[in-house]
């Protein structure tokens, strides 16, 4: 008998939970024009001319804030001044979340930005991942940043 009170104890709140207020804030291709890019293993910049997929998402609950961005580039492509064609690819995101009950925070921004060039030309690609949780008490207990680019 105490194993389904404590049972219907710890599933009661999901049943009767309050529906979270999930909302897609934007999502839409903008243009994306005249956007220049060092290339340092071409010694070469390179303009590329396109349009940027933009995600915004927004969701909030009695205890819970949560919000997330997403840039994609579509059909962004450029030349260098010896004509070779490099293609814009990659996806940048960031995402956090916050209790609305303690202040505890977690932020987490990636970014996969590719230059890809074609017949012969290098590709240029960054990576990089951040992260960073603050507790209940506004400490920074978690804090860390990986960046790593190729250029070949």
């Amino acid at each position: 008998m105490r194993k389904l009170i404590a049972l219907v104890a710890f599933v009661l709140p999901f049943v009767f939970a309050p529906p979270a207020h999930a909302a897609v804030e934007l999502n839409e291709i903008q243009p994306l024009n005249d956007f220049e890019v060092f290339i340092p293993c071409a010694d070469q910049t390179v303009t590329l001319n396109g349009s940027l997929h933009v995600l915004l998402t927004f969701t909030i609950n009695d205890a819970r804030l949560v919000g997330t961005d997403h840039f994609q580039p579509v059909r962004l492509v450029g030349e260098d001044d010896a004509g070779r064609t490099y293609h814009g690819v990659g996806i940048t995101s960031d995402q956090f979340s916050a209790s609305l009950q303690n202040g505890q925070f977690e932020f987490t921004f990636r970014n996969n930005f590719f230059i890809i060039g074609t017949r012969g030309a290098p590709s240029y690609k960054v990576h990089e991942v951040f992260h960073a949780t603050v507790d209940a008490r506004g400490r920074l207990v978690r804090l860390g940043d990986h960046l790593w680019i190729t250029c070949r």
